[in-house]
């Protein structure tokens, strides 16, 4: 297969699909795709596809800010932003996880 974007040839990996939707942000990890050994777009299978549109409304039900899914065993983390912030905050320590 040729990549779309750049018709480089592309290879089986994995990649981390994000979704950008309304206030919520969801991240499913470990996706397998075709990716481009050269500009780094990737496209799903059809079977993956179904599989993505089913972890994102399973996303849904949280109304979190952000959700990360494991694509292989759909394991389910989710985070909340945190009230204070400290003075010295890293990027990414914003958030606290929440076990389910």
């Amino acid at each position: 297969m040729y990549c779309v974007t750049c018709n480089s040839t592309l290879e089986k990996g994995k990649v981390n699909h994000t979704i950008d939707f309304k206030n919520q942000f969801v991240i499913v990890k470990d996706v397998p795709a075709n990716v481009c050994d050269q500009c780094g777009e990737y496209t799903v299978d059809h079977n993956i596809a179904i599989k993505l549109e089913r972890l994102v409304e399973k996303a849904k039900k949280y109304k979190n800010e952000v959700v990360k899914i494991n694509f292989d065993d759909e394991s389910v983390s989710v985070y909340v932003r945190l009230k204070k912030y400290r003075s010295r905050t890293l990027p990414g320590r914003n958030f606290k996880r929440i076990k389910q």
